[in-house]
């Protein structure tokens, strides 16, 4: 006599392989769990370092601490385009003014003003893993998701973790990007306007993050949502037309030269830069890399979270054309990076038992990941790259001379603030262009109109090399020399001549 096998046996004990490969997976969770965040300790160790360095870490910080001073002292944030001092803010607002009101209300110098401005990119980091852990958590379907990405965050993205620490507009953009980005996808009455109004203060940080609106009005367009597209286009159009002309009203053009006239001339090679980013993206993200062909196979056969596929396709997109703009570094990559950490961790959320397979691969892969870190950089994982020039003895010498400075080192000018040019790789291009012209620069410079002039020991473009020669050359003699500046002071005239 055959055994007949009883349907509702055959499902329990599917039921029971089920939640013992699920528990498997629990185990490997928490064992990868405090072993991942050992590393993220290292990282914020490391950034609460750069936090308090009271000088700018990078040339970028410099100008954008310049920016927050003058709004701070009441000064115009984008001057006259291609007048003397010559400054080109190429960010957008709110890069600027947060700090500057802060500054401005507490009366703060200008070490605490560019504190203010690290902790509100810090702040706005934490908030961001708080927001993948929550979004992820109800999106995905499982806590864990939420937990990996949170995680995640501080050791899947290490290419760009220096920003969560420096005066600069990406964390807060990014913030306000994925917070946009978990309204669109909630069942709120009015989650139209207040995506739009998230991702539009995104935009207000800084002008690249716009790949989540275009992804939004595309999925609403592929669903055919048509009333949806045309309110929410609207509402961005709406809001981008008052913003530019509030800024006409009270800039003229000089914020259009800024920020899209100064980063439109920049030649483009997307090409050229991929081939040279790409070892640093390997390096950094290669299990994210391997990993998200399975994650996106699981999403695309559940069906689920179509616009995360959507999103990471435009942005991906838009990173590689962006990229390619002379100037672009890694922190164009922060958007894509941490979409594919999303990505990647609402996939580990098993819907079928045909899901497992997928998912353990994608765990080992990240568990391999961490492993390579701790075999070679120890359980608490490899310092991130904070160096910092220490230019206090440079600061203290040039804040206390009297006289009129030139001072072509972009952050010992801004921490100083006597600036007269800053960002002598993008002037010299404009100059090149001409959309600018430096020659009363170099007249002042020839005519002996400056008592002091410093430049790099090593320079960066060949404009600070024709400044160098004009005071080697001029009414100047050389004065002091070091491994990082050369500085020369003028000869005084004889009485009576000018």
């Amino acid at each position: 006599m055959t055994e007949q096998t009883n349907p509702a046996d055959a499902s329990s004990a599917s039921a029971s392989v089920w939640r013992k490969d699920s528990y498997s997976l629990d185990h490997a969770f928490w064992v990868f769990l405090p072993i991942a965040c050992l590393p993220c300790l290292t990282i914020l160790l490391d950034g609460w370092q750069l936090l308090w360095f009271p000088h700018p870490a990078c040339r970028t910080e410099a100008f954008i601490l310049n920016g927050v001073q003058d709004a701070a002292l009441g000064k115009p944030l984008y001057p006259p385009f291609g007048q003397m001092p010559y400054l080109v803010r190429v960010y957008n607002p709110l890069t600027y003014l947060p700090a500057a009101l802060i500054g401005k209300v507490l009366r703060l110098d200008v070490v605490g003003m560019l504190l203010a401005g690290r902790l509100i990119s810090l702040i706005s980091s934490l908030l961001l893993a708080v927001l993948l852990f929550v979004w992820l958590r109800k999106y995905a379907g499982g806590w864990k998701a939420g937990l990996l990405a949170a995680v995640g965050l501080w050791f899947y993205h290490d290419m760009t973790l220096s920003e969560f620490f420096r005066l600069r507009p990406e964390s807060p953009a990014l913030l306000f990007t994925f917070a946009g980005v978990a309204v669109f996808l909630s069942q709120h009455r009015h989650r139209l306007f207040i995506a739009a109004s998230l991702f539009f203060v995104a935009f207000l940080f800084k002008q690249w993050f716009i790949a989540a609106p275009i992804s939004a009005a595309l999925f609403l367009l592929l669903s055919k949502e048509y009333k949806n597209v045309l309110r929410f286009a609207s509402m961005m159009a709406g809001l981008l037309a008052a913003f530019f002309l509030t800024m006409y009203a009270l800039t003229g053009a000089n914020y259009f030269y800024d920020t899209i006239l100064a980063l439109a001339v920049n030649e483009m090679h997307p090409i050229e830069k991929f081939f040279h980013f790409r070892p640093f993206i390997v390096g950094s993200l290669w299990s994210l890399i391997l990993a998200l062909p399975v994650a996106l196979t699981l999403l695309l056969l559940q069906r689920r979270c179509r616009f995360l596929l959507l999103y990471f396709c435009v942005s991906l997109l838009w990173t590689f054309v962006s990229t390619g703009k002379v100037g672009a570094s890694f922190n164009y990559f922060g958007e894509t990076s941490i979409l594919a950490l999303a990505i990647v961790a609402a996939a580990t959320v098993p819907q079928r038992r045909h899901d497992l397979a997928g998912v353990v691969v994608i765990l080992f892969l990240l568990c391999l990941h961490l492993y390579a870190a701790v075999l070679n950089h120890g359980l608490l994982g490899a310092k991130m790259d904070v160096a910092m020039r220490d230019i206090g003895p440079y600061v203290e010498r040039y804040k206390t001379m009297p006289g009129k400075k030139l001072l072509t080192d972009e952050l010992i000018a801004a921490r100083v603030g006597e600036v007269v040019g800053l960002d002598w790789v993008l002037l010299e291009h404009l100059m090149h262009k001409g959309w600018i012209d430096l020659s009363p620069l170099c007249r002042q410079i020839a005519d002996g109109d400056y008592d002091v002039c410093v430049f790099a020991t090593l320079p960066i473009t060949a404009l600070e090399m024709t400044m160098y020669t004009l005071a080697a050359n001029g009414p100047y003699r050389l004065i002091f020399k070091d491994n990082t500046l050369i500085e020369f002071a003028r000869v005084e005239r004889p009485t009576g001549e000018k």
